[in-house]
């Protein structure tokens, strides 16, 4: 529900103003350098209270997306100031996708990368957006319709996981900058809970007859292995998809889950890793022998032993 409407500093609207004019000038090129300073602005302008549904207002990104937005969410202002979200996965979107392709979004949000997508794989292809958050959904399923993409994108307002059923998932209120921070193995304080359905990427792909999935992203905010448990058919099959997984040491804590031992759940499948660049190129190797304790890595991907470095060409070894 909508609280109750408070007006806006002086501060606060002089920084306002400052946001739109840094967003103006440096979006076309990827926002003004350092993006400490849009950070710190954008904070000082919006982050004294969370939005109502009415201050919400569309803009569109580097790739023609347009989205619902509101400057107090992270990834709202990231794409307002900076053009997009998530640099190296949407360049890699942008690198591999073609006209045709199946592509899988675990943890959608609001559709940047879904939305991105769409567009890569044209009116042939097929966009699967999974989702449980009721709030990201709704927000999402706008986005969808806003950009006329209903035929593209399958809106799926289900968690992936390791077994189909029904689960709890916390999930950040309004009042939280990170909308994303979403878990089914994470419990804040602060989190409510809400009961959503489960599904493991094993039986959606034999109930809906996928016979392909080109790429998966998967951001799940340290559900990864439940997710790759509930995939062994899909990551092990002749026709196994390319990935994009994000691997974060606290969110894969609170399950006793280290980044190597999600990396080597991967390795076990079949697949070399290495760490995604901003650039949407693959860059250093990563084997789960190797990887301390505390890593962060946006993404992982696997590409063709003996390809060439740096090659965008990413497949099954």
């Amino acid at each position: 529900m909508e609280g109750p409407r408070r007006e806006y500093s002086r501060e606060e609207r002089f920084y306002q103003v400052l946001f739109a004019l840094l967003s103006r000038v440096g979006r076309p090129f990827g926002g003004i350098r350092p993006r400490r300073w849009t950070h710190r602005v954008a904070q000082k302008a919006y982050w004294g209270r969370p939005p109502g549904a009415s201050e919400f207002k569309w803009h569109a990104d580097r790739w023609g997306s347009e989205m619902l937005l509101h400057p107090y969410y992270a990834m709202d202002y990231e794409i307002m100031a900076f053009g997009t979200y998530g640099e190296g996965v949407q360049r890699l979107i942008e690198a591999r996708l073609r006209p045709g392709m199946v592509f899988f979004d675990l943890g959608a949000n609001i559709g940047s990368v879904s939305l991105h997508a769409a567009w890569r794989v044209g009116p042939a292809g097929q966009v699967h957006s999974f989702e449980p958050v009721p709030a990201l959904v709704d927000r999402l399923t706008a986005n969808v319709s806003r950009n006329r993409l209903t035929e593209v994108i399958r809106v799926h307002p289900l968690a992936v996981s390791n077994a189909s059923g029904k689960t709890k998932i916390n999930i950040a209120g309004r009042e939280v900058n990170n909308q994303g921070r979403a878990s089914l193995v994470d419990a804040p304080a602060a989190f409510a809970q809400v009961e959503v359905e489960t599904i493991t990427l094993d039986e959606f792909v034999l109930r809906e007859g996928i016979e392909h999935i080109d790429l998966i992203k998967v951001d799940i905010e340290g559900a990864e292995p439940l997710m790759i448990q509930g995939a062994q058919k899909v990551l092990n099959s002749p026709e196994a998809p390319d990935l994009i997984v994000e691997c974060n040491y606290l969110a894969l804590a609170p399950s006793g889950m280290k980044p190597g031992d999600l990396v080597a759940m991967i390795e076990e499948c079949g697949y070399e890793i290495h760490a995604l660049e901003e650039t949407g190129r693959p860059g250093q190797r990563l084997v789960a022998a190797e990887i301390p304790p505390a890593s962060f890595y946006r993404s992982l991907l696997h590409q063709e032993p003996g390809g060439e470095p740096g090659a965008t060409r990413l497949i099954r070894r």
